[in-house]
């Protein structure tokens, strides 16, 4: 496998995996929305993400819920591991990916540098990789 192709499957698995947990909580919002009897369906306009109208009821329930940061922080981290894991065992073979605490304290304590990533990195990777973030801390509300 090509390194750039090696770098977008953990993205994709986590996508998988995340997908599950933002549509239960789409699920809530859109199924107070949805029609009662499979005859009210039929007659009814279809219901879909962009024709749904929650009921206040539902808004307000699933904004009540308690939001749990703890999830979304433990999930971005187990995804920057999982992700380093992998690029570390199939990507590139350069020592990037070999993190310590010995380099981690290097990076702290050091000035901001730049890297060499390829384009298809740059402008496809890395943007994926941020809106897993956003999705990650969306799914907790």
């Amino acid at each position: 496998m090509r390194p750039s192709l090696c770098a977008a499957a953990p993205f994709v698995l986590a996508t998988m995996l995340t997908m599950s947990g933002a549509a239960l909580a789409a699920d809530v919002v859109d199924s107070a929305s949805a029609p009662a009897t499979a005859a009210s369906s039929a007659s009814a306009r279809p219901v879909g993400p962009a024709t749904a109208v929650a009921e206040p009821a539902a808004i307000a329930a699933v904004a009540s819920r308690p939001k749990d940061l703890a999830l979304p922080a433990l999930e971005i981290v187990g995804f920057d591991v999982i992700l380093n894991r992998f690029n570390r065992a199939f990507g590139s073979g350069r020592d990037d990916y070999a993190v310590s605490l010995g380099s981690i304290r290097r990076n702290l304590k050091s000035g901001w540098g730049t890297d060499r990533d390829p384009f298809s990195i740059n402008q496809f990777a890395h943007p994926y990789q941020g809106s897993m973030y956003h999705g990650f801390a969306r799914s907790a509300g």
